[in-house]
């Protein structure tokens, strides 16, 4: 309370612009429990495949990525996970030789685990030319350890 005013969070009651202090989190304020990062649709020519024909050659892939993070305490880039991050992993990773879409979702998600603000990830890897009627697609989750 200040000056006979009370005050709840941090507006005062008698509707006054007078800012609160000290500002107190009321009970039922939001608790975040984490925040999600996405980033959908990554394209990228990849070589992929286990049979002959795909061998040494490009095929593209679809990828699409949710991390549960630790919320960013700060406004800026530095404290959360860059976007561009994300894609440049699906690249680097898009440059080697791996059989099955399987295996580049799970390399891809310990690599973006690798960051300690990533408690989660969730890939998913679509190759759209595996099939003549359909679109291969594979899902992994993966947590940190305790």
């Amino acid at each position: 309370m200040t000056q006979g005013k009370r005050m709840i969070d941090r507006a005062p009651v008698d509707g006054s612009l007078e800012p609160a202090a000290p500002y107190r989190r009321s009970r039922s304020a939001p608790v975040v429990l984490h925040q999600r990062v996405c980033v959908d649709d990554i394209r990228v020519e990849a070589f992929i495949g286990v049979h002959s024909h795909e061998k040494n050659r490009r095929q593209s892939l679809i990828v699409a990525v949710q991390l549960d993070i630790l919320p960013p305490e700060a406004d800026t880039i530095d404290d959360t996970i860059d976007y561009n991050r994300i894609v440049e992993e699906c690249r680097r990773l898009a440059d080697r030789s791996i059989g099955l879409i399987e295996n580049f979702a799970r390399q891809l998600g310990e690599a973006l685990l690798a960051d300690p603000r990533v408690m989660r990830a969730e890939i998913s890897v679509a190759k759209p030319g595996a099939l003549p009627n359909g679109v291969a697609r594979s899902t992994i989750a993966l947590a940190r350890g305790a």
